[in-house]
């Protein structure tokens, strides 16, 4: 798989020029860091840490963060998984040092270092995977480590609560136990006004007596001031030191539990002792406990074969989810959908409902005005130049800002470029429900899904191959956006011709209005993008093209002089073409109708839909008189067929075609006057052959619409000199059945040789 998401290269990138910048102090880590890059695995990931902690001071918590940062990768996980599985001795060493945490993890040591010289340091590389629900189990108590560590996560959430010691008054010892207990000393920080101090009861965390026994024992009582919370998502990391106490709450990505796990890359730094001395962990309590002195019961460690069920499982999950976001980020829908699945993040938050995609569906303009609440708040923010420090991180909210304004400043364009494409969180969210339901989950065993993220179903969901539904989505945003652009001078019968003498055909203003607005949608979505219309040309190669050139063709308004003349039978039409190395191929198309708000639409291999005033959609599909089948029948001939008809370029040859028509074959002849609309009929909505001499543009959306729906269609291609030029036209002809197209193309056939004879 070719993955268009990959941000590990950056991380990798960037840690690799922050060492080789800060190569006095670590000598030699460079050559590590590229071969974990270029081969990630158990192996590799201890040789650049071994190498990385024989130099790394404590304190230097940036440093720390950065060696961090190289595991925060679905890839790099998945890839250190199958090097876990693939040997058996690794398999067993750790299972020798891991164990299920009772708060409800598992907590497996990859690599536990011993130094083998003066050198070298220890440290533990750990993978906290969190099977359950967020503290199902037990909640983290706050506690202080005895030592510096740092954590990315990989799949889940991760919230970070950070306190400082304010006040610590020293317990007595207890039973004659021989320990160094104290606490950091109050730091010099200002904590965020309104977080008043509480009083909490410290215990040793695992302190060992010469037996080898472990006890939680009494220290003393503490203040602690709540210093905030940060949340990090996959992709980020955080450092934690050694003078703040903190606990971390686990979540699902949108805060609601859904069969999603947490998982963390966890590195353990050198036990150390910090400035008060303190060789142990240290817990709190918001009561004091009944004993002073608790005996710990030991964990029994995790069995080899219980380690292996886990991490197959893990790497189920982690297969998927990389799925997934391949999918989120692909470039066939412009701009990706992140933005958009954070949204729902957000929305889910505020609606406090999990299945939130059922919820956007029946209170839409309720949602819709909730995230343009959120989406007119984080506009502020972001031009006001505020923090995410300034946000209140009590409110669960808050998490989904931060990743907003992340995005808003890592834009390549800037925070104010990333505001006019993507702040509109409403919008976004929409996008990313319509690439969702009709795209990622179409085909899956769910058949629908009502909640966010598909992923954490583990197993049930895949995209469709192929699949252009953010092309769709696209042209649908398109059609209607502008669609009522041409309606009140057309109800109003105020329709004027402004075409030029050489044009062929009428022209009104609307052409160009609706052009400009078709155009600028496609162009936020996909700025670079090539578009043919009839109104001109925008961003077309000189060049030849290449294999999987993409273009777009517009025909604003089809039908311009039905509209002139007040028939509604016009429409907006929409392609977009791939080139496959040796012809452009259409890929999407819409044909809309803007008096009747009915759209039709078609992907590739995907079918053929029709979307009516109410919104509701349905499949096309062409049930043709024989049953559908394409074998002659007496049924299955021009006799009595309704053909719809648009020539030009035919001269007196177009009257014996018709003719030959209505007499030789007793077809039944109709003029629609939309190139676009004649084929979307033929996809079964009301004609059962075409014939149409047209532009491309004005017929490519119609006619993948037709194929898709099952009607089968074919070309000609004929000159005729005009006023002294030589021009070409090109008839494009179809039906619904095979057998009315062969007898079509054999009437064109004889008529175009006469012609020409």
């Amino acid at each position: 798989m070719v993955f268009h998401y990959n941000p590990a290269k950056i991380r990798h990138n960037d840690a690799l020029q922050y060492f080789a910048e800060h190569q006095d102090k670590f000598p030699g880590l460079t050559p590590s860091i590229e071969l974990f890059s270029n081969q990630q695995s158990l192996g590799t990931a201890k040789a650049m840490l071994t190498n990385y902690f024989a130099h790394h001071q404590q304190g230097d918590t940036r440093s720390l963060r950065v060696i961090t940062s190289m595991f925060a990768d679905k890839r790099v996980a998945l890839n250190i998984v199958d090097s876990i599985l693939s040997d058996e001795a690794a398999l067993e060493q750790i299972a020798s040092t891991s164990y299920p945490h009772p708060i409800g993890f598992d907590k497996l040591v990859l690599h536990h270092h011993n130094p083998r010289t003066e050198d070298e340091q220890r440290y533990k590389l750990r993978l906290h995977i969190y099977w359950r629900t967020p503290q199902e189990a037990a909640a983290e108590k706050i506690h202080l480590h005895r030592f510096e560590m740092a954590s990315s996560p990989i799949t889940g959430e991760l919230t970070n609560i950070l306190y400082r010691v304010k006040e610590f008054s020293e317990a007595e010892a207890v039973d004659g136990l021989t320990r160094n207990l104290g606490l950091p000393l109050p730091i010099a920080i200002n904590p965020k006004d309104g977080l008043d101090a509480k009083e909490m009861h410290a215990y040793s965390g695992y302190l060992r007596d010469r037996d080898g026994v472990l006890h939680k024992q009494f220290m003393g009582t503490a203040k602690l001031q709540r210093l905030g919370a940060l949340t990090f998502v996959p992709g980020q990391t955080y450092v934690q030191g050694l003078q703040f106490p903190h606990y971390v709450e686990t979540n699902a990505e949108t805060g609601h539990t859904n069969n999603d796990v947490c998982s963390t890359f966890y590195i353990h730094g050198p036990n150390l002792i910090d400035n008060a001395g303190r060789r142990i962990p240290v817990l709190f309590e918001p009561e004091r406990l009944a004993e002073d002195d608790q005996i710990i019961n030991t964990i029994s460690n995790i069995t080899p074969k219980d380690l292996k069920e886990s991490l197959l499982k893990y790497r189920s999950l982690l297969s998927e989810s990389l799925n997934f976001y391949e999918w989120l980020y692909d470039p066939k829908y412009g701009r990706d959908l992140s933005t958009g699945l954070v949204s729902g993040h957000l929305l889910t938050e505020i609606l406090g409902d999990k299945e939130v995609v059922a919820a956007w569906r029946k209170h839409q303009p309720a949602c819709v005005e909730l995230l343009t609440q959120r989406s007119a708040a984080l506009e502020s923010i972001i031009l006001d130049g505020r923090s995410i420090g300034s946000l209140d991180h009590d409110k669960k909210e808050t998490r989904y800002f931060q990743q907003l304004i992340n995005k808003a400043y890592s834009h390549s364009g800037g925070p104010k470029v990333w505001l006019k494409e993507s702040g509109n969180l409403a919008h976004e969210f929409d996008r990313y429900v319509g690439a969702l339901v009709g795209d990622y989950v179409r085909n899956s065993n769910e058949g629908d899904i009502r909640v966010l993220k598909p992923i954490w179903k583990l197993g049930t969901t895949s995209p469709r191959q192929g699949a252009h539904y953010g092309n769709i989505a696209v042209m649908l945003e398109a059609a209607r956006a502008v669609w009522d652009i041409p309606l009140k001078k057309f109800r109003s019968g105020q329709m004027q011709d402004i075409s030029v003498p050489d044009h062929f055909g009428p022209k009104i203003q609307e052409d160009e209005d609706v052009h400009m607005g078709i155009v600028s949608i496609i162009q936020r979505h996909f700025p670079l993008a090539e578009i043919i219309s009839e109104e001109g040309q925008i961003n077309l190669s000189q060049k030849d093209p290449v294999n999987g050139q993409t273009r777009w063709k517009v025909d604003p308004l089809d039908g311009s002089r039905n509209a002139l003349h007040g028939n509604d039978q016009f429409a907006i039409s929409i392609a977009h073409e791939l080139y496959d190395g040796n012809n452009w191929v259409t890929t999407d198309a819409v044909v809309a109708k803007p008096v009747q708000k009915e759209i039709y639409w078609a992907e590739l291999d995907q079918g053929a839909y029709f979307i009516d005033a109410s919104g509701k959609e349905t499949k096309l599909k062409i049930q043709s008189a024989s049953g559908g089948s394409d074998q002659h029948s007496i049924c299955d001939t021009l006799d009595g067929k309704l053909v719809d008809v648009s020539l030009r370029g035919l001269g007196d040859s177009r009257w014996q075609l018709m003719q030959n028509l209505e007499d030789g074959s007793n077809a039944r002849i109709r003029a629609t006057g939309s190139a676009a609309l004649m084929f979307s009929y033929l996809a079964g909505h009301g004609n059962d052959a075409v014939m149409v001499t047209a532009n491309h543009y004005d017929v490519a959306a119609g006619i993948l619409i037709a194929e898709e729906a099952g009607a089968h269609i074919n070309r000609s291609s004929f000159h005729r000199d005009i006023a002294g030029k030589q021009r070409e036209f090109t008839l494009y002809f179809g039906a619904q059945t095979q057998t009315v197209k062969k007898e079509l193309e054999d009437l064109i056939a004889a008529t175009l040789t006469q012609m020409q004879g």
